[in-house]
């Protein structure tokens, strides 16, 4: 017995936005940009004093 094949292609994520964690309003311009993927950096793009906000 075959398994069955999907009917289409998985979507490919070309376009990714990175955004601070703790910045709301980068996560509304994130929203709004029409990418295919957004990540809230919680680390890297936080201030350590700011990681319990994000």
């Amino acid at each position: 017995m075959k398994t069955p094949r999907p009917s289409r292609a998985p979507a490919l994520r070309r376009a990714w936005f990175f955004v601070p964690g703790v910045d709301a309003s980068s996560h509304a311009t994130a929203l709004a940009s029409g990418a295919d993927a957004i990540v809230a950096d919680l680390e890297e793009m936080t201030t350590p004093e700011d990681r319990p906000v994000a």
